[in-house]
């Protein structure tokens, strides 16, 4: 307060201050002193507030800078090139032709990830644009990347052996796999997914494309934690979303990476900065259930790519629902004997060792399947129908090593498959007991 004059209170009434012309001596000495050191710390008050919040106005600006800084920072150059040929050059070059996205210069380090999962590191020599012109840099558009490796190649080795077709050439490096820290990259799946749309009825490009989206690990955004009511693990509760307000079920998200993640800008401006994980696709596929929500990679692009349950279920390795008895399934399958190979050798033996190690088995019966043009196994199983879809999955499980070229199986109860009795009138049981 102040040595004279009135101040207002919340209500607007008003509260008279001491008149001091009655006072003299050391009453008033008194007063004066008073009324300064009470003026004194109003002043000290004001300026410890204003202090405070500078120091608030600095820390936001602080802030904010450093924000823009990292999304400055993060967004660097990326390319790819999925390679469709490729040709020895001069000085032990190789020319990787294919359709590049995103901006490649001359000098830029590079990584050519091979389907075999192999990754060689080298530099571009030299840039060549649709028209086998020299060009300094090549951008979103059909080219040749002429580069040179750290290590030497095996001497008359051909080009197309060195650097096969489906190989993607980039910029990213990948990062440890087996640190469960690391951040997930997927340079090598996220080459491929920018040419889905081009090579999708390539049967080649999509053994490779389904091969390391099965086997692979993805970002998955995710609720925060919530403390499980039995005191167990913290409750983790997916982030999805719908194609349309009808969907009965939400699709589940997954991300190659960071970046494609922050592409779906709606998810921050809505809920802030979300949690993430880092899950396994089966892993991810069996916890959502078996007759759960369908998978989309990439939603917000560069490429987008959907998966029906159906299709989760198979890549995953996860036994499909069995149709109801009496009624048909949603497509026709074509039924024979399987091939006689290696493989399908391996899948026989596992399949008969698990059938004599289970007294609930009376027989089985391995046979291959053609579903829409899609090669698959089935197995014929009589056991009872209690207990059936944990019996398949762990005879999915015993017979899954051996599943190299083919990767769809599926098992059905002898009693719920009419075309059986004619089969395998036929065509003996592999078992029985």
């Amino acid at each position: 307060m102040g040595l004279f004059g009135k101040k207002n209170n919340d209500d607007n009434n008003e509260e008279e201050i001491k008149d001091i012309s009655n006072l003299d001596g050391a009453d008033l000495d008194a007063f004066i002193m008073s009324a300064i050191e009470e003026t004194d710390q109003e002043q000290a008050t004001l300026k410890e507030q204003a202090r405070i919040n500078e120091q608030e106005r600095v820390a936001r600006i602080t802030k904010e800078r450093e924000e823009e800084a990292k999304t400055k920072k993060a967004v660097v150059r990326r390319f790819f090139l999925m390679v469709t040929s490729a040709e020895d050059r001069a000085d032990s070059t190789y020319g990787l032709k294919g359709n590049i996205y995103g901006e490649i210069k001359i000098a830029d380090k590079i990584y050519v990830y091979r389907p075999d999962d192999s990754v060689l590191e080298g530099r571009v020599e030299a840039i060549e644009n649709e028209s086998d012109e020299s060009v300094d840099s090549i951008k979103n558009s059909l080219g040749r990347v002429i580069v040179k490796f750290n290590t030497e190649t095996e001497a008359g080795m051909d080009a197309e052996v060195v650097v096969p077709v489906y190989s993607v050439l980039t910029c990213l490096k990948m990062l440890h796999k087996d640190d469960p820290k690391a951040p997930v990259e997927n340079p090598y799946l996220l080459g491929l997914t920018l040419e889905y749309k081009n090579y999708m009825k390539d049967k080649q490009f999509m053994r490779l494309l389904v091969k390391h989206i099965s086997a692979g690990k993805f970002v998955v955004p995710i609720q925060p934690a919530q403390p499980s009511e039995d005191g167990g693990k913290p409750i983790i509760k997916l982030i999805t979303l719908k194609r349309s307000p009808d969907d009965k079920l939400p699709m589940v998200p997954l991300f190659t990476d960071i970046a494609a993640l922050t592409a779906w800008k709606e998810l921050f401006e809505k809920q802030g900065k979300p949690s993430i994980a880092m899950l396994d696709f089966k892993d991810l596929a069996k916890k959502t259930q078996i007759e759960g929500p369908d998978f989309v990679l990439n939603p917000n692009g560069p490429v987008t790519i959907n998966f029906p349950r159906e299709v989760v279920n198979n890549m995953a390795g996860l036994v499909t629902p069995l149709p109801a008895a009496g009624k048909p399934l949603r497509q026709r399958i074509a039924i024979g004997v399987p091939p006689k190979n290696d493989e399908t050798e391996a899948i026989r033996k596992a399949l008969v060792e698990f059938a004599k190690n289970e007294p609930s088995i009376k027989a089985l019966g391995f046979m291959a399947t053609l579903r829409e043009g899609v090669k698959g196994y089935a197995c014929v199983v009589d056991c009872p129908k209690e207990g059936s879809r944990e019996l398949f999955q762990q005879m999915l499980e015993a017979v899954e090593p051996s599943m190299k070229e083919v990767h769809a199986m599926e098992f059905l109860l002898r009693a719920e498959a009419p075309f059986a009795e004619a089969y395998f009138a036929k065509i003996p049981y592999d078992y029985k007991a």
